[in-house]
């Protein structure tokens, strides 16, 4: 007959433990397109979407289109990017018409 269970557990860590810090101290640069970095832009300026024949328009990064059609829409509303519900609403369905 069996009461219960008797066991030993031992646990051996070394003398310094690896911890991962919680709060880097070194921030991951931004990637949003509101805040787009000098090369992304660059590449942007260097393709011409409208000369471009459908099989190379297929080959275009997503994030050029939406860069090209953000600065677009900055031309067409003062330079300012979509701001509330509505605005970016009309942002999608302008990006979606082009």
């Amino acid at each position: 007959q069996s009461y219960g269970l008797v066991g030993v557990v031992r646990l051996q860590l070394p003398g310094k433990l690896p911890l991962l810090d919680p709060k880097p101290t070194n921030a991951h640069p931004d990637l949003r397109l509101k805040t787009s970095f000098a090369a992304l832009d660059a590449m942007a300026d260097s393709i011409d979407l409208a000369s471009l024949e459908s099989h190379q328009h297929g080959h275009v990064p997503f994030p050029i289109i939406l860069l090209k059609a953000l600065q677009e829409w900055k031309s067409n509303h003062d330079g300012k990017s979509p701001a509330s519900f509505v605005e970016k609403q009309e942002f999608q369905t302008f990006v979606k018409s082009k």
